[in-house]
């Protein structure tokens, strides 16, 4: 059985494949506070105070109780805290989901760590002296090193078009540490031409295990066109140097995607467009050879929701699982639409990258902020061959956000092992 009709869920002493297992069944062996791992979880950031009727902010976990159902929250959520972002990596040595909090009091930033299978904070949040622009996330890149058990996320540090400082939290440390440099200070004179602009989205940064140097998105407004610009830098924390500064295109890859690892090839994956063309693309970033070429064409789709990518155990190196719209075109997966290939500057510096709608992007992020989950289009979860670009499993809607507590669609997703 392959991908996600293989993908089995341990709930209490049950054994329930996902899709497959009829409803009677999982609400018979569900225990929502000892999730078994292997798991699909998710992240989630809004939930409904049943006393008063209003959205509060919060964070918290959730995972796949079954295919064609819906994502279930467990654990403990955090009141009070809550992100725009969906910044979030997951920890394979403590079985832990490295969160970024954004602290509704005193806009702190933190990093908040969720045991995987309870749900529960692992420790008291980790206040990090950096900040975010105005949606809560914006601004902040954040990626845990598993070869070297710390997670390093990177800020502006007093307010929007400061200095963006480097800190580091290491695996069980309650403090966070300044690793003594800046982004403007270790990068050449004049890298950002006519001003540095925060990008609006989310997995803007990505570590090579065996380097350990944080690879990050940026943008600037470039000299020569007066246009915005993508830039991937590539940051060695341990020394304080900018080893890598590439401007896009990079090869086959036309702009900056969301970025995710991937052990397989050993290269950093991102939906991108195909250099010169309006194709969506996997595009795979080596940072050893610094080319981007192109892993796979992507049918419009099947680009990502919140564009995470993520990868199921004992699928080999090549299945990647993807959330995406469940609505028409959902029953053939065929292209809807030709999307925008144009980069959209915001108020006040902040740019929209092509990959994603700039239409009503401010209000949608103030209803959430505001009011709750603002409504998505029903989402679903399909295994996709990244050697062969066809899909090998889905399943039916499994979120949809905005529309009732506890059902809304996750910031993130990860398989946790």
């Amino acid at each position: 059985m392959k991908a996600l009709s293989a993908i089995v869920v341990a709930l209490g002493t049950a054994m329930a494949v996902l899709g497959l297992v009829r409803p009677s069944e999982a609400a018979a062996a569900i225990d929502p506070n000892n999730v078994k791992l292997p798991a699909l979880l998710g992240s989630i950031f809004f939930d409904l105070n049943h006393t008063s009727g209003s959205w509060e902010a919060c964070e918290g976990l959730s995972y796949l109780v079954e295919g064609d159902t819906e994502f279930v929250p467990y654990g403990m959520n955090e009141t009070g805290y809550a992100q725009f972002a969906a910044l979030s990596s997951y920890d394979p040595n403590r079985k832990c989901v490295v969160a970024y909090g954004y602290k509704t009091t005193d806009t702190s930033t933190n990093v908040l760590i969720f045991d995987a299978e309870t749900g529960q904070l692992v420790g008291p949040p980790v206040w990090v002296p950096v900040v975010s622009y105005e949606f809560p996330g914006v601004g902040i890149r954040m990626s845990h090193d598993h070869e070297r058990k710390r997670t390093i996320i990177t800020g502006p540090m007093e307010s929007y078009g400061t200095s963006h400082g480097f800190y580091v939290v290491g695996d069980g440390h309650q403090e966070s540490k300044d690793l003594g440099f800046t982004l403007e200070q270790i990068a050449p004179r004049g890298l950002f031409q006519l001003g540095y602009l925060e990008v609006l989205g989310t997995k803007l940064s990505a570590i090579d295990p065996s380097t350990g140097f944080f690879w990050e998105g940026v943008a600037r407004n470039s000299t020569d066109t007066k246009a915005t610009e993508f830039l991937l830098l590539g940051v060695n924390p341990d020394e304080g140097r900018l080893e890598h500064s590439l401007v896009f295109p990079i090869g086959d890859c036309e702009v900056l995607g969301p970025l995710t690892w991937h052990e397989g090839s050993r290269t950093i994956l991102m939906p991108t467009f195909r250099t010169g063309t309006r194709e969506i693309i996997v595009g795979s970033f080596d940072p050893s050879a610094l080319t981007c070429v192109t892993m796979q064409s992507l049918p419009l789709a099947l680009l990502p929701y919140s564009g995470f990518m993520t990868f199921p155990p004992g699928q080999g190196n090549t299945t990647a699982t993807l959330m995406v719209n469940a609505a028409s075109p959902a029953a053939g997966l065929q292209d809807a639409g030709t999307p925008n290939t144009e980069a959209v500057v915001l108020s006040r510096g902040l740019v929209s990258p092509p990959l994603q709608d700039a239409a009503g992007l401010t209000a949608a992020a103030l209803r959430r902020l505001q009011q709750g989950p603002p409504p998505s289009n029903p989402q679903m979860l399909v295994d996709f061959d990244l050697s062969t670009g066809e899909v090998v499993q889905r399943t039916g809607t499994v979120c949809m956000s905005g529309v009732a507590p506890g059902v809304g669609c996750p910031g993130q997703l990860h398989w946790a092992l």
